[in-house]
């Protein structure tokens, strides 16, 4: 299914690509450029089969120093199931999970440990103290309704969290048709 009848279908379940075609058109639109979106891939080859293999990742950012940022976006796809996302606060040393269903915290806390395990790993190469994270799963956000609109959850979370405003149940709209269309819009735009 096309990513133009994915995003117009009511219950159209967001695939890798809208998610990180939308997360890139984010990035690129932050004016401050303190922001990096790792692939949906990323997490996935991290933690293969729920193993931590960091030989996996070693390349992804080989030549970016993660460290120099202030946000890390990581949107984690669970078992093909359910899209979550990690945002790093390097400033901060805050680890923080978003999940618009909060599904499951023992899969929560074992992507958190995972990411920590990343973080220190690439602390030690860089010569960055990444021993004091603190990590925290946000229940304090929107939910989402159904099964399926996870990936619009997170993208507008990303959206929030890019531009430093503050994410609480009741922060945006729920009107799932007009974040597929805005989704769609923001993407042929960028096609052009």
């Amino acid at each position: 299914m096309s990513e133009f009848n994915i995003l117009q279908s009511e219950k159209g379940w967001l695939n890798d690509e809208i998610i990180n075609d939308s997360m890139n058109i984010l990035v690129s639109n932050n004016s401050s450029k303190n922001v990096i979106c790792l692939s949906t891939f990323f997490y996935s080859s991290l933690a293969h089969d729920n193993t931590f293999k960091y030989l996996n990742v070693i390349k992804w950012n080989y030549n970016t120093d993660i460290f120099s940022f202030d946000k890390i976006l990581l949107p984690i796809n669970i078992d093909n199931m359910h899209w979550v996302l990690v945002v790093v606060f390097i400033k901060s040393s805050t680890i923080i999970y978003y999940d618009s269903l909060l599904s499951n915290s023992k899969t929560a806390n074992l992507i958190l440990v995972n990411i920590l395990k990343w973080l220190k790993i690439e602390g030690e190469i860089r010569n960055r103290n990444s021993n004091l994270w603190t990590t925290t799963i946000n229940d304090s956000i929107p939910k989402q309704e159904n099964t399926y609109d996870c990936g619009l959850y997170i993208i507008k979370f990303a959206e929030y969290i890019i531009k430093g405003e503050t994410l609480n149940k009741n922060t945006f709209d729920k009107d799932k048709k007009t974040f597929r269309k805005q989704i769609l819009e923001k993407l042929q735009e960028n096609d052009k």
